[in-house]
Order: structure tokens, then C-alpha cells, then sequence
């Protein structure tokens, strides 16, 4: 249910924490949550940026990386070291005024003000930053396909959000290895917020069978492998199995609709 006062209301208890503003997981934990998905493209962002220029806890031209960084990905807004980049079907084109939505030029604003450009860029384009930003570009796909019910007329898409999203959540041990102790969400070292946005999904639409399906199937979660045992699908797995019997997620192959 759309309440974007209360999602303000949130924003302002954290901002107003000198600790939690500057804290990453805070943030992630945020921009995953219900109060903050169900008011996602509300009138939310106007009051966040009055908020914000009317503040005085922090200079408006110095705000918390960790909050910048998070606000853009979750609106998978992506940067070039010159400007913002908007998403377009998959690949990032340059920012155009004339075509933006409401939502892009208030985080237009926000990002561009800030003293800290550059650092920021090279901070919202490293793996961690381009994961998490995955994360929604492959959520809002999806989203998209279930409040239009358009699995059949969208099937590559619908795919696509689902497997090659989970796909690219995995990181190598490099990548690992020089990622900050804040960037990491769970041991087995895959993005734990794409399933955050799928467990959202379900509980939004009432876990229609055709999702519930293609989660249950692409991801294996008949199957899960050592490293999924975390607890990350397993909330997953149960929710969709007390919706649905194995036999009725099982009955179509998501390759039919693949091919």
C-alpha cells in the first residue's frame, strides 16, 4: 500500500542517526524494504529532496556516500565520471532532460551537486555497486512483466529477469578479496538482495503460479546446491511450496515459454 509519508517519515529517523547515515547495510536494508518498494515511484522522492535542502545535519553538497550510493542503485541509475546514465532495455545511454522522468531529475540533482563527484563514480561503478545495482535493474523487469501479466508476450524478458539476474550475483574470489567487510551481504557470496526483491514480489502479487514457477525452476531450488544452504533461497523455496504443491510447479517447463 502506497504511504509515502510514512517512507519519508523512515528515511528521516535513519538520516537523523549520525551512525545509520553512514552505514551501507542500513541503507540496503532500506531500499529492500516494503515501506520503501511499495512507495518506490510515489511523490516519496519530492519530499526527500525538500527534506534534504532543508536539512542541517550535513552540508547538501557532502551527503553520505553510503546513501547516494544506494539511492542509485536502487533506481538502477548507473554513471560515466560526466553524468548519470539512464537505463534502456539493458544498456545505460546518456542522460537526455527532455526524455527523463520525474524521479531521474530529482536524483539528477542530488547526485550532481555533491562536492565528492568523481569519488562517488568511481565508488557506484566498482563490482559491489554494479551487483546491487543488477539487482533492481533485473527486479524492475520483472516487476513490470507481473503487474502487466505479460509472461508469454515477454518471455525472454521474464527469463531473463530471473536467470541471468541470479547469475550475476555471484562474485569471484578476486573480486572478494578486495571488497570491503560492509559490502558483503551473506558467506556464500551471492547478492542477497535480488532474493529480497523476489520474496517482495511474491508477497506483493499474491505469488501468481507463473512467477512462482519460473523462481522454483531457473533457480534450483529443488535442488539446493552447499552454497544456497545459508538460509538465502530457502525462504524462497518454502514460501512458494505452501503457495503451490511441487507437482503444480513442476507440470509446465519454464523452456516452453523459452523457446
Amino acid at each position: 500500500m502506497e504511504n509515502h509519508k510514512e517512507v519519508t517519515k523512515v528515511f528521516i529517523s535513519i538520516f537523523e542517526d549520525e551512525q545509520l547515515r553512514n552505514s551501507n547495510k542500513t541503507w540496503k536494508k532500506f531500499f529492500v524494504s516494503d515501506i520503501f518498494l511499495d512507495n518506490q515511484f510515489s511523490d516519496w522522492l519530492e519530499e526527500l529532496e525538500y527534506y534534504l535542502k532543508n536539512q542541517t545535519l550535513v552540508p547538501q553538497n557532502q551527503l553520505p556516500q553510503a546513501f547516494l550510493l544506494q539511492i542509485m542503485n536502487a533506481y538502477d541509475i548507473a554513471t560515466n565520471g560526466d553524468g548519470i546514465l539512464i537505463n534502456e532495455g539493458y544498456l545505460y545511454g546518456t542522460f537526455e532532460e527532455e526524455k527523463a522522468t520525474k524521479y531521474e531529475l530529482i536524483l539528477k540533482r542530488i547526485w550532481d551537486s555533491q562536492e565528492k563527484f568523481f569519488e562517488n563514480h568511481e565508488k557506484l561503478e566498482n563490482v559491489t555497486n554494479v551487483i546491487r545495482r543488477n539487482c533492481f535493474l533485473y527486479y524492475l523487469s520483472l516487476k513490470q512483466i507481473v503487474e502487466n501479466q505479460s509472461y508469454v508476450e515477454n518471455s525472454f524478458d521474464f527469463c531473463a529477469s530471473i536467470a541471468i539476474g541470479e547469475s550475476e550475483m555471484v562474485l569471484n574470489d578476486e573480486e572478494i578479496e578486495n571488497m570491503d567487510e560492509d559490502d558483503i551481504d551473506s558467506d556464500d557470496n551471492i547478492e542477497a538482495g535480488i532474493v529480497d526483491l523476489y520474496k517482495y514480489i511474491l508477497r506483493k502479487y499474491n505469488a501468481p503460479l507463473e512467477v512462482c514457477r519460473g523462481l522454483y525452476q531457473w533457480l534450483n531450488l529443488d535442488e539446493l546446491s552447499t552454497k544456497k544452504e545459508h538460509g538465502l533461497y530457502d525462504e524462497l523455496k518454502k514460501y512458494i511450496l505452501n503457495k503451490y504443491s511441487k507437482e503444480k510447479i513442476m507440470e509446465q517447463d519454464w523452456s516452453d515459454w523459452y523457446s
